[in-house]
């Protein structure tokens, strides 16, 4: 009987309940989480690709090598290794692992600190919606086209 209990604790995910937050300690793996369901998320695995859906309260990345996106966070903090993190919009970004790279994409700034070493934050803007340079330019081409 103990044997059965161990085997099905050892086959069920990394995927924890600590307290209120929802642990993922994978390596390798493909997880979506909406944070509608559970907003704090810590990230402890390696070479894992998370998709946060949702308002997230908090995110830690802790791991190695985690390619992770979130649609929002209201603090997020980093501090592992390698991670590639893209945020849409966050209130607090933290940084202080090594060669560590977020971006942050909508919104005002959020407040950000950094240490470690090897860390970059950057922001990218939203792309242009389909068509929206094209008109740009038609109305400077006609423009320059109605010029004697």
């Amino acid at each position: 009987m103990r044997a059965l209990a161990l085997a099905l604790v050892l086959c069920t995910s990394s995927l924890a309940h600590a307290g209120e937050t929802i642990v993922f300690g994978d390596s390798g793996a493909t997880v979506t989480h909406d944070c509608a369901a559970q907003p704090k998320v810590a990230i402890n695995g390696a070479r894992n690709t998370i998709t946060l859906t949702g308002a997230c309260a908090k995110v830690a990345v802790n791991g190695t090598g985690n390619t992770v996106t979130i649609a929002a966070a209201t603090t997020l903090a980093v501090t592992g290794s390698s991670n590639t993190v893209t945020v849409d919009t966050a209130g607090k970004i933290a940084i202080s692992g090594t060669e560590n790279k977020v971006t942050w994409k909508t919104g005002k700034r959020p407040k950000v600190s950094t240490s470690g070493t090897g860390n970059t934050i950057a922001h990218e803007a939203p792309a242009a919606a389909p068509g929206a340079g094209a008109t740009s330019r038609s109305r400077a081409s006609a423009a320059s086209a109605r010029r004697p």
